[in-house]
């Protein structure tokens, strides 16, 4: 039995703060002293709250190591990337069409990898192939004992019966 799972995660485009925040750094280093005075006024008020919610958080974290019994794990990484932070929700059609066909090439390209390593390897692949085919068309298949189902749009189920018969006298 066979089974392979991949998942591939594509990121969507950058949010459009990232694309112009050279800009805005730019544009404040170049301001002048009044400019600059402006700014910083702005963000007085919000800055008392921050700075106690990034104290509150330190303390949390702070509490958290110390009862949480780390003192020999290993460091985990982190439970997000950077670049996945800036990634923004929505993409343009184009987009949602290359990342499709983006994953439409990886989803060939390790079926027909498997199939290959298969058939060097010396299995009869042609069941194989079929039921990727299958899958890959957008149909779910599901094998077991007693039949098989399939969900989604064109499928086609053969069903192959077999009947037992007994030999040997009446029952009676």
């Amino acid at each position: 039995m066979l089974m392979l799972e991949v998942a591939p995660h594509v990121l969507r485009p950058v949010k459009p703060l990232y694309r112009y925040a050279d800009r805005v750094a730019h544009r404040y280093l170049r301001n002048h002293h009044f400019g600059k005075a402006a700014w910083a006024l702005g963000r007085i008020p919000r800055s008392a709250g921050d700075s106690l919610a990034t104290l509150w958080r330190a303390l949390g974290h702070l509490w958290r190591v110390l009862t949480g019994g780390h003192a020999q794990a290993l460091p985990e990484g982190p439970w997000t990337s950077v670049r996945a932070l800036g990634s923004d929700d929505e993409a343009s059609l184009f987009q949602e069409m290359d990342v499709s066909r983006y994953l439409k090439s990886v989803q060939d390209r390790v079926a027909n990898g498997v199939t290959v390593a298969l058939r060097e390897a010396g299995y009869e692949t042609a069941e194989f192939e079929q039921k990727i085919i299958h899958v890959a068309e957008g149909g779910t298949f599901i094998e077991n004992t007693k039949g098989n189902v399939t969900v989604g749009n064109h499928n086609t189920v053969t069903s192959k019966s077999f009947t037992t018969s007994t030999t040997g006298g009446d029952r009676g």
